[in-house]
C-alpha cells in the first residue's frame, strides 16, 4: 500500500521528506508489536508532535522514519505518511471535506509554519483552538507561529495557556522558557526548564539549557551540576562540556576548566569556541604561550571573521615578542571591526614593545578617539610619554586613567616614576607607597620605590625595597643591580660584587652588570678584575660611553702604577666623549684626567674648563676646581 502523496514502495522512496497522520505512534518493530512509542527526544511521544521526517528504510507496509537532527526514529504503517510536498495540498483537500475537525487545521498550520507562511499557520491554529475547545496542542503550536514572528507577548500568553490546559506539556513549558530568556527573566526561566526535567529526567537539553541559566546568574556550582547531569545523559555533545569549562574557568579553577574545554574539542575538533577558550587559560593564566598561539590559530581557521581570536593571537604572540607578527594579526582585528579600540590598543603596545614609540602613540591616540572613555589606552600611553621624557604628559595619561576607575598598582607605580623624572620624589614615593598598598605583591613597584630612595639619599631604606623586591621575583636582574649600586654606594662592595654575580648568572649578557661589579671591584682595590668587567660591558654593548669613561678613569687616576696607561685612557676617554656628543661633564671630567696622565696638562686644562662648565652649582664643580688647580700645577690626579 502507498503512501498518501508517494508512489508504490521504491528506491525513490529513500530519502524523501514525509510527515505522518496525527495520532499516529512510532512502532519499534515493523509488525505493529513492541510496548508503546519510541521517540527518545526529550520524553515526547510522536502521537502529539508534528515533525517533518525521511524516509530510511522499508518492509512490506510498514516504513522506517528517522530524523535528522533528533533520536526520533521508528516504524509506521505506510499508508499513514504524507509526501511533505503536496501536505499542503493533501490536508487542505482534507480541511475541504471535514471543515470542522480540528486536527486537519492543526496539521496544516504546522506545515504552513514550517514555510515560513506565519500568518496563515496563526490563522488555522486558531481555527483548531476554536474547534478543538482549547487544545493545548494548538495553543502550543500558535505560540511558536508568533515567536516566529517576533511578537514575544502573544507567544507567551500561548504557551502559558497551553501549560494551564495541560501540565504535562514539555514542549509549551520549553518553549515558554525560551521566551523568557529573549525577555531576561532567568527565575522563570529556570522555574520553566525544572518543569521539563520533572517531566522528563533524561531530558540533556534541558539540564543543559537550566546550568547555562545557572551560569548567566553566577551560580557556578549549580550550573556545575546540571551540565554535569547533561554530561552523562549525552556524553557524545560538546555543548555541556563547553559550559561547563566556563564555569570553572569563572570559578578560577583552571584546570577544570581546561579539561573540559580539550574535551569539547575531541568531540568537536572544529569547535572554534573551545579552541578561543582554552587559548586564553594558556595565555593568560598558564603562560603557555605556543598552546595558546596554536588555539587561536584553530579558532581562526574554523571562524575566520573571528575578530577577537585575532586578537588574542596577536596578545600572545606579543608576549613572545614576536612583535611583528603580533601587529600582523591586530591589523586583522581591526579590519574586521575598526570600530572596536582594544586592538588598536594591543597594537599600540606591540609597536611599543618593538621600540617604535611615534606608531604607538598613532595607535593609543585613535583608541582614545574612538573611546575617550577608555582607561586602557590612557594607562598603556603614560609609560610611552615617560620613555621619551614627556613625564608631564605621562602624567596627564596616568591620571585619567585614574580618574576612569582604572585603580591598579601599575598605574600609581608608573605614575610615581613620572613624579621621579620632574623632581618630586616625595610625590612619587606617595605613588609608590599606594601601589604596594593596592599590590602588596609587585615587584617592580618595591623596586621603583627603592630607586627614589637611592635618589634622595636613603640608601637604607632603598636597600630594604631592593630586599623585598628580589625577595618577590629573586630573578629580578634590575633591583639586584640596583642593590649592588646602593651597597657599593655604601661601602658594602663584597654585598654589591654578589648581587652582581647573581645578575650576571641570570643574563650572562647584561652589560650593565658587569660595569656595576666594576665599579665595585675597582673600588675595592681589584683593579685587573674591574679593568677586564669593563671591557665585557664595552663588548656586549659597544655604545656605553659609562663603561668607557670607568675604564679610562681606572687608566688614569689608579694608584696603582701598573694599571695606569694614559694612552689607554685618553683613547677610551675620547670614546666616551663622542657617544656622549662631549656634552657629559664627567666624560670631560675624565678626558682631562687622561691627558694629565700622559702629561699633556694644556688638553687637560681646557677639557677640565669645558666639563666646570656642566658641573656649575653641583657638588662636582668643587672637586672639579680642585683637579683643575693640579693640572695647573702641572700635576696629575691619583683617586684616594
Amino acid at each position: 500500500m502507498g503512501a498518501q502523496g508517494l508512489p508504490e514502495f521504491g528506491s525513490e522512496w529513500l530519502g524523501r521528506r514525509v510527515i505522518v497522520d496525527p495520532n499516529t505512534t512510532l512502532m519499534v518493530r515493523p509488525d505493529g508489536a513492541g510496548t508503546g512509542p519510541v521517540a527518545v527526544t526529550a520524553g515526547r511521544l510522536d502521537g502529539d508532535s508534528f515533525r517533518i521526517y525521511f524516509v530510511a528504510g522499508a518492509k512490506k507496509a510498514w516504513t522506517f522514519l528517522a530524523v535528522e537532527e533528533t533520536n526520533v526514529k521508528g516504524w509506521v504503517p505506510t499508508d499513514r505518511l504524507i509526501l511533505y510536498d503536496r501536505a499542503l495540498e493533501i490536508l487542505s483537500d482534507r480541511v475541504r471535506h471535514h471543515p470542522n475537525d480540528p486536527v486537519n487545521y492543526l496539521w496544516r498550520g504546522h506545515v504552513r509554519s514550517a514555510d515560513g507562511l506565519f500568518d496563515e499557520a496563526i490563522a488555522d491554529f486558531t481555527e483548531a483552538i476554536r474547534l478543538g475547545h482549547g487544545d493545548a496542542r494548538a495553543y502550543n503550536a500558535r505560540g511558536e507561529a508568533w515567536a516566529e514572528k517576533g511578537d514575544q507577548d502573544r507567544a507567551l500568553a500561548d504557551f502559558t495557556e497551553a501549560i494551564r490546559l495541560d501540565q504535562n506539556h514539555a514542549d509549551a513549558f520549553i518553549n515558554r522558557a525560551n521566551i523568557w530568556d529573549l525577555k531576561g527573566d532567568r527565575e522563570n526561566e529556570i522555574a520553566d526548564l525544572s518543569e521539563v526535567i520533572r517531566l522528563d529526567p533524561s531530558d540533556a537539553y534541558s539540564y543543559l539549557s537550566r546550568g547555562i541559566e545557572w551560569l548567566r546568574k553566577d551560580d557556578y556550582d549549580k550550573a556545575i551540576a546540571d551540565l554535569s547531569k547533561a554530561i552523562c545523559l549525552a556524553p557524545e555533545s560538546m555543548w555541556p562540556r563547553y559550559y561547563r569549562g566556563v564555569a570553572w574557568r569563572n570559578k578560577e579553577q583552571y584546570d577544570g576548566a581546561i579539561a573540559d574545554f580539550t574535551e569539547a574539542i575531541r568531540l568537536s575538533p572544529e569547535f572554534s569556541s573551545a579552541h578561543y577558550e582554552r587559548g586564553l587559560l594558556r595565555s593568560n593564566v598558564k603562560r603557555q604561550y605556543d598552546g595558546a598561539i596554536a588555539d587561536f590559530t584553530a579558532a581562526i581557521l574554523h571562524r575566520p571573521g573571528d575578530a577577537r581570536a585575532f586578537k588574542a593571537r596577536g596578545i600572545a604572540r606579543r608576549a613572545r615578542r614576536e612583535y611583528a607578527s603580533a601587529i600582523d594579526d591586530f591589523n586583522e582585528a581591526i579590519q574586521l571591526d575598526p570600530d572596536d579600540p582594544e586592538p588598536y590598543v594591543d597594537r599600540g603596545l606591540a609597536w611599543s614593545g618593538g621600540g617604535q614609540n611615534e606608531h604607538a602613540l598613532d595607535d593609543l591616540g585613535e583608541a582614545i578617539r574612538l573611546d575617550s572613555g577608555n582607561s586602557r589606552a590612557y594607562s598603556s600611553r603614560g609609560p610611552i610619554w615617560l620613555s621619551k621624557n614627556e613625564a608631564g604628559k605621562a602624567i596627564d595619561d596616568l591620571n585619567e586613567a585614574l580618574d576612569l576607575g582604572d585603580i591598579n598598582a601599575t598605574n600609581y607605580a608608573n605614575r610615581g616614576l613620572a613624579w621621579m623624572a620632574l623632581g618630586y620624589p616625595d610625590k612619587a614615593i606617595a605613588d609608590l607607597d599606594e601601589a604596594i598598598r593596592i599590590n602588596p605583591s609587585c615587584a617592580s613597584a618595591f623596586y621603583n620605590r627603592g630607586f627614589t630612595r637611592a635618589r634622595k639619599g636613603d640608601t637604607v631604606g632603598a636597600i630594604k625595597d631592593y630586599d623585598e623586591a628580589i625577595r618577590l621575583d629573586p630573578e629580578y636582574k634590575n633591583a639586584l643591580i640596583a642593590r649592588a649600586d646602593a651597597h657599593r654606594r655604601s661601602k658594602e662592595y663584597d654585598d654589591a660584587i654578589d648581587d652582581c654575580d647573581e645578575a650576571i648568572r641570570l643574563d650572562p649578557r647584561n652589560a650593565t652588570a658587569y660595569y656595576n661589579r666594576g665599579v665595585s671591584l675597582r673600588a675595592s682595590g681589584q683593579f685587573a678584575e674591574a679593568i677586564d668587567d669593563f671591557n665585557e660591558a664595552i663588548r656586549i654593548t659597544p655604545e656605553s660611553s659609562s663603561a668607557y669613561n670607568s675604564l679610562a678613569w681606572l687608566h688614569a687616576t689608579c694608584l696603582d702604577p701598573r694599571f695606569r696607561d694614559g694612552r689607554k685612557a685618553v683613547e677610551s676617554a675620547r670614546k666616551a666623549c663622542e657617544l656622549t656628543r662631549y656634552e657629559d661633564g664627567s666624560c670631560l671630567d675624565t678626558l682631562a684626567a687622561s691627558y694629565a696622565e700622559l702629561g699633556d696638562f694644556e688638553n687637560a686644562i681646557g677639557f677640565e674648563i669645558r666639563a666646570l662648565g656642566f658641573f656649575a652649582g653641583t657638588d662636582a664643580e668643587a672637586r672639579a676646581g680642585a683637579r683643575l688647580k693640579l693640572y695647573r700645577d702641572r700635576k696629575p690626579y691619583r683617586e684616594e
